[in-house]
């Protein structure tokens, strides 16, 4: 009998948890371990550099990726309260796709979802339409 209420409770908790808010979202910048997408990108920089395209062997360590993400991080933390609650929530779940969280990312979606919610209603974008 306490099995089935145990795997009950389990499955419920798994359900709220899955549509709760990625943890920081609300109440402050969230805490990422940005090594694995540090690595990640040094590895897809290593890769394209040895398929002759020309990214500046060294210019994407992984020294220089974690440096990138902590200044963002910092620029977060001085900024997070600029942001509206849906925007931190939007951009904080974009930027944890996929398992690689980085603080870049969260940066730069913050960023344009701020702009894009600055522009007038009806403005087209770019000054209109390209000429033919």
């Amino acid at each position: 009998m306490r099995a089935p209420l145990l795997a009950a409770a389990a499955a419920a908790l798994i359900v709220l948890t899955a549509n709760a808010i990625p943890a920081g979202a609300a109440s402050g910048v969230p805490q990422f371990n940005v090594q694995p997408s540090c690595k990640a990108a040094t590895q897809a920089a290593d890769e394209l550099n040895r398929a002759g395209d020309n990214l500046r062997p060294g210019n994407r360590s992984s020294d220089n990726c974690v440096s990138d993400e902590l200044n963002a991080k910092a620029k977060l933390g001085d900024q997070w309260e600029r942001y509206t609650s849906a925007q931190r929530q939007h951009c904080t779940r974009l930027a944890t796709l996929g398992g690689l969280p980085s603080y870049v990312e969260l940066l730069t979606c913050l960023e344009m979802a701020k702009e894009a919610a600055n522009i007038p209603a009806g403005r087209p974008a770019m000054g209109g339409r390209p000429s033919r």
